[in-house]
């Protein structure tokens, strides 16, 4: 032993060139290292989220679109699509330039030695340069992205300005991501780490999940106010002329409010501003943990920046959620009062229950059927016109057969998200149900007018319920990722942050059954879904949405709560990620 390391200790030093050379080029060999694999696989996925984000974004213009009351302003509004579209387009826009960074860090070590070592090496690894180029491209892409979603047009003046601002928003990026995130200048190890993502060092991770929490929210937002110019109705509560009912509006014109905005506003004067509660909870939480925060492994203005990111996708995940509850507690306004409505109201809901098939708990499925209720009113509504009870001619006087048309015209544009000449041939025929509602106020005693109004009111009852959905996914699955970012980074006072997210998941949880449980048992909904009023179902479509929404947000809270949970759930995750060439 002794003697090898005499012969170890003679053996002649290296140069003083390869030394620097070893030092300062930690590159591997392209493809062929699995490290270099799975940034191309992140930015392969960040491509394809963008194709997601545009495919949800509604984008043009919409004749005919309905008006909304309070301010006179087209209910779909384009302009903020594209502000939701480019801030989601920037996000992974950032998220693919760190990549392209930090793949680059060879580049950045080899102007502090010399430039002809790097070239030397890179020449020998023409793998390296089609991986750098290939990342390259993806930032470039996506940064166009961000352009096509803040332009209607992009000319070559404005195509121009946004190459020269991408390349100089890529060198601020990196060389701002490296000073948080590279402290005492080493730069290899944080090079070797970041880029193992199994190695539950490499700060990639929970970035990655902060950003999917603020993109996913981004994203059902969009997917959400697509569906409120897809499948918007009107509610013809008056029309039923019932004394339960009247006095409706108001309700009706909060519930609009909460549908038709991003952010929505108080529902009366008195009431407090909804921004009030998140300024209070979340700006002394930014103030406070903002100066106390230390991350293990990187500078203290990167644990800054990340309790930031943190803090704003628990506040969007809180926006949909409350969105969530405010839609509920409305709607059961509007419920209520149909619970005290007359025998034939609640008989005409009863009547229409084997013809819709609907049962309020299946809204909260991966897939909303669009043309049901459609169908049964453009049926009950002919069948109206053919008996004399109601005049079609006196407002479709320039197309008579515009039932017809429409509905023609829904079914042969239909796409899955819903196009625009799809979207209005259906705002055509709900001004046909619309005025068609508003005429049979003097005929609702007649038994069919009746089932032809509740129709109505349940197509708007399924409206809302898809909205419910998305801001239920919205908020949960958001509040969801940022937690799992807390757990997945190293940092000090994490298991305070962590049990704040807790505590909100769970009373968010807690809420959803409870929301849950009210929909199942109420009357109103019982008769339309063919349930008993009063009780609760616990069939297979009420169990399999309560594992959705409740079960795996349950784990999700559990798994954070007991380290052994996580660490299972990691150790899955890490063989996982080691499969797919994660390192």
């Amino acid at each position: 032993m002794l003697k090898e390391q005499e012969k170890k200790a003679q053996a002649p030093a290296p140069p003083r060139d390869a030394r620097k050379k070893t030092a300062a080029a930690p590159m591997q060999d392209g493809f062929d290292d699995k490290d270099d694999l799975q940034l191309l696989l992140a930015a392969a996925l960040l491509c394809l989220l963008a194709v997601g984000l545009r495919r949800a974004a509604l984008l043009e213009e919409i004749s005919g679109s309905p008006l909304d009351p309070d301010d006179g302003r087209p209910v779909h509004d384009v302009r903020g699509n594209r502000i939701l579209l480019a801030c989601g387009a920037g996000l992974l826009a950032a998220a693919a330039g760190i990549l392209l960074g930090i793949a680059a860090i060879p580049l950045w070590l080899a102007r502090r030695t010399t430039l002809e070592n790097f070239l030397a090496d890179l020449a020998q690894r023409p793998s390296h340069s089609v991986y750098l180029l290939i990342l390259a491209v993806a930032y470039g892409w996506l940064v166009w992205n961000v352009a096509r979603a803040a332009h209607e047009r992009l000319g070559l003046k404005a195509g121009a300005l946004w190459t020269i601002g991408g390349v100089a928003a890529f060198a601020l990026l990196v060389s701002g991501f490296l000073q948080l995130c590279v402290p005492g200048g080493q730069t290899q190890l944080f090079y070797l780490r970041a880029r193992s993502f199994s190695s539950g060092l490499s700060p990639l991770l929970p970035l990655a999940a902060l950003g999917g929490a603020i993109y996913f929210w981004l994203w059902s937002e969009l997917k959400r106010r697509r569906l409120m110019v897809r499948l918007a109705a009107d509610c013809p509560l008056e029309s039923l002329y019932d004394p339960a009912v009247t006095g409706s509006a108001p309700i009706l014109r909060s519930l609009r409010g909460l549908l038709t905005r991003t952010f929505p506003r108080r529902a009366t004067p008195h009431e407090m501003p909804p921004w009030v509660l998140p300024v209070i909870v979340f700006v002394p939480a930014v103030i406070l943990l903002g100066s106390s925060v230390q991350p293990i492994g990187e500078a203290p203005p990167f644990g800054r920046l990340f309790i930031f990111l943190v803090l704003a996708a628990y506040a969007l995940g809180a926006l949909s959620f409350y969105r969530f509850v405010r839609l509920w507690r409305q709607t059961l306004r509007v419920l209520h009062r149909l619970d005290n409505s007359s025998p034939a109201v609640a008989k005409a809901f009863e009547s229409i229950s084997d013809e819709l098939d609907w049962r309020p708990i299946k809204s909260f499925g991966w897939q909303i059927p669009p043309f049901r209720s459609l169908i049964l009113s453009v049926q009950k509504l002919r069948a109206l016109a053919a008996a004399g009870k109601v005049d079609l001619a006196a407002y479709v006087a320039d197309d008579p057969d515009a039932l017809d048309h429409g509905l023609r015209g829904t079914f042969a544009y239909e796409q899955e998200e819903g196009s625009v000449e799809e979207i209005q041939h259906r705002n055509t025929l709900e001004r046909i149900f619309s005025r068609a509602c508003v005429e049979l106020r003097g005929d609702v005693e007649d038994p069919e007018v009746k089932q032809f109004l509740a129709l109505r009111v349940a197509a708007y009852l399924r409206f809302v319920f898809a909205h419910l959905r998305n801001c239920l996914i919205g908020g949960l699955a958001s509040g969801l990722l940022a937690l799992l970012a807390v757990n997945l980074y190293v940092f000090e006072p994490k298991h305070l942050v962590s049990l704040g997210g807790w505590v909100a998941l769970a009373v968010a949880v807690s809420l959803t059954l409870w929301i849950f449980l009210q929909m199942d048992r109420n009357p109103t909904l019982s008769r339309i879904g063919g349930t008993t009023p009063g009780q609760v179902t616990f069939d297979r479509a009420f169990l399999s949405k309560l594992a959705t929404y409740i079960g795996v947000p349950a784990l999700g809270l559990v798994a954070t709560l007991f380290p052994a949970v996580g660490q299972m759930l990691g150790r899955v995750t890490s063989q996982l990620l080691r499969v797919v060439g994660g390192g």
